[in-house]
């Protein structure tokens, strides 16, 4: 992968896995705005596999499911485990049947139902979403031309000012408005793609242009009343020159150590929940504040992260579980 992309990868999953904790010094508002940048992104690497593979609507979704399942379900054997007396923790799973099946079935979020959210681990709704609105843009996207020239530019159209009516953020939860900002965001994310499949080279101006786009939407994030579909535009253009191998990004974030951390977005995105609430509860006996609490918070972010990685791809790489999938 570009390091480039891997960068902003790593970059802004630790920008979400510091809004999640709810305590940064000067007040991060927005945080939850980069969860467009990663439905922008994945509509890219959509678009790419479409133009690579033009694979059947089927087989690409069980694909994609097969990226993230391991890691998704490994961590909510894991929280089940600690939810359930006489194991790690001596209280009851808190949620009913009814939410552990939205965990198992990916389904967190992605049904009109307002009690379709479930708090196993919150931010996986992002991966549900993702999973069926990527199902849905993919299938649009093989209807011949049709799907780039019509439907997707009607969804993002259309997506995004219902969006915007219900909140001019973009941060609405359950009763479907999750699936509409997925298919919105995918959306784009494909028609980037096309654009930089088709582009006739290297543009100063978008150079010069996502200079200013990245640092403004981190600057925007600790801003209250910030437009959500601002953010769309300047993470467009940001991960627009994170592909371009002669960009001013692509000759700064040379090193291989972004690819590194980029490889671990995931399970940053999957462990940092419990984490955030392990410190919660041990932060009264430990008597950290400040920004001493935050630094140590995001590095144990990390090394959970790499160990739980560690821990998937030995799993993964197992003999068993390659016979499972076979």
């Amino acid at each position: 992968m570009l390091k480039p992309v891997s960068f902003f990868r790593f970059f802004f999953i630790m920008v979400l896995a510091m809004w999640h904790f709810n305590y940064v010094p000067i007040g991060l508002k927005c945080g939850y705005a980069v969860v467009e940048f990663f439905f922008i992104l994945s509509g890219v690497f959509m678009y790419r596999s479409f133009r690579k593979k033009n694979l059947p609507v089927v087989e690409y979704g069980i694909g994609r499911f097969k990226r993230f399942a391991l890691e998704v379900y490994l961590w909510l054997f894991i929280l089940i485990l600690m939810r359930t007396p006489g194991l790690v923790a001596n209280h009851p799973v808190s949620e009913g049947l009814q939410h552990v099946l939205w965990e198992v079935l990916l389904l967190n979020q992605v049904l009109p139902l307002h009690d379709s959210i479930s708090n196993f681990n919150t931010p996986t709704w992002f991966l549900c979403v993702l999973l069926y609105a990527s199902v849905l843009v993919y299938s649009f996207l093989k209807v011949k031309d049709l799907g780039l020239k019509f439907i997707l530019p009607a969804l993002i159209f259309g997506g995004y000012c219902f969006l915007l009516h219900c909140s001019p953020s973009l941060e609405q939860w359950a009763d479907g408005h999750s699936m509409i900002r997925g298919m919105a965001g995918l959306s784009v994310g494909v028609m980037l793609g096309w654009y930089m499949e088709n582009r006739p080279g290297h543009s100063v101006v978008l150079d010069a242009a996502s200079l200013v786009a990245f640092p403004l939407s981190v600057f925007l994030m600790f801003l209250d009343n910030v437009n959500g579909f601002l953010f769309v535009v300047l993470f467009s253009i940001v991960i627009v020159q994170a592909f371009d191998p002669r960009s001013f990004f692509s000759r700064i974030f040379r090193n291989e150590l972004w690819n590194r951390l980029g490889g671990i977005s995931l399970h940053i995105f999957i462990v940092h929940t419990l984490v955030k609430r392990t410190y919660f509860v041990l932060n009264p006996h430990l008597h950290l504040s400040g920004a001493l609490y935050l630094a140590c918070y995001l590095v144990t972010v990390l090394v959970v992260a790499f160990a739980y990685k560690f821990v998937c791809d030995r799993i993964r790489g197992s003999r068993p579980f390659k016979k499972l999938l076979s």
